[in-house]
Formats: C-alpha cells, sequence, structure tokens
C-alpha cells in the first residue's frame, strides 16, 4: 500500500511541476511582449 501510494503522490507531484513550468514559460513570454511595448 506505502509503494502504491508513493506512485500515486510521485505522479500528481510531477504533473503539477509540469502546469508550473509551462504557466512560468507563458509568464515569461508575456512579460518580454509587454517591455517590448514598452
Amino acid at each position: 500500500m506505502n509503494d502504491f501510494k508513493f506512485k500515486d503522490f510521485g505522479s500528481k507531484f510531477m504533473q503539477n511541476g509540469v502546469a508550473e513550468r509551462l504557466l512560468f514559460v507563458k509568464f515569461k513570454r508575456i512579460f518580454r511582449q509587454t517591455n517590448q511595448i514598452k
């Protein structure tokens, strides 16, 4: 049971990490565009 829970937690953690990274990349792009407009 512990091994299964650990694997489930690991997969959820990885998914969250990927989502955070994608959001960070989008934010950086938007930030660059706003800087270029200025």
